[in-house]
């Protein structure tokens, strides 16, 4: 599994959640303050010299979370399969019969 390479759909998903995230913080903007947000969107893109733009692109990627999270987020969902899985383990071979299963 590569962590650093995701799908279109992930990334999609990933978009709407951080979108979901700032709407509250959104909708209750002044004017000034949109006509700011508006500016600083639009200039954030704007092309730069290309070391500035690898500078600004790993400040960013240094200062995030982001891989913290979905490793954190990755870890959970497997210990949460393997502990499905030894529960499911557990209550079937239970009632089991032992002498039609086959050894090893």
């Amino acid at each position: 599994m590569n962590l650093t390479s995701r799908t279109s759909y992930e990334k999609h998903i990933d978009n709407q959640e951080q979108f979901k995230k700032l709407m509250p913080i959104l909708k209750d903007l002044t004017r000034d303050e949109v006509r700011d947000l508006v500016h600083l969107v639009r200039n954030k893109n704007r092309e730069l010299s290309e070391s500035k733009s690898l500078s600004n692109t790993l400040i960013d990627e240094a200062c995030s979370d982001e891989l913290k999270k979905r490793l954190a987020k990755l870890s959970e969902e497997e210990n949460f399969a393997l502990k499905n899985r030894y529960r499911f383990d557990k209550t079937t071979m239970k009632h089991a019969d032992k002498s039609k299963m086959p050894l090893d």
